[in-house]
């Protein structure tokens, strides 16, 4: 019993972070296209996030 229950477990952690990598590539893409639009740069980017993160 335990054996299936980590086995479920397992396989939820490895769609959540099949999620989380998708959702990275889309963020990347999308500040990609910002800064080649010249909307944003790496730096103004890092001080967002950072702001963002320590909110």
């Amino acid at each position: 019993m335990l054996k299936s229950k980590r086995k479920k477990e397992h396989t939820g952690n490895e769609q959540i972070a099949a999620e989380l990598d998708i959702h990275d590539v889309m963020i990347s893409s999308l500040a990609e296209i910002l800064e080649e639009k010249g909307q944003l740069n790496h730096d103004e980017w890092e001080r967002r996030v950072q702001k963002k993160l320590h909110k």
